[in-house]
């Protein structure tokens, strides 16, 4: 695992801006963690509060 720094720019609109902005964290440390439940939970939240839907794994499996 590196623990360079990595800048990426990312094109979007500003409504998912915000999104990322909410729902984004800044890694403590170089400590990248899972996400937790309550992670998935907020990621869940945020979603359904900007009206994006996240796929489910049998949804997914369609998309490969």
């Amino acid at each position: 695992m590196s623990v360079s720094v990595t800048i990426v720019n990312i094109l979007t609109t500003k409504k998912m801006g915000h999104f990322f902005q909410e729902f984004g964290r800044s890694p403590d440390n170089h400590n990248l963690l899972s996400p937790t439940s309550q992670d998935l939970l907020h990621l869940s939240t945020i979603s359904k509060k900007y009206g994006y839907w996240n796929a489910s794994s049998e949804e997914n499996k369609w998309l490969a």
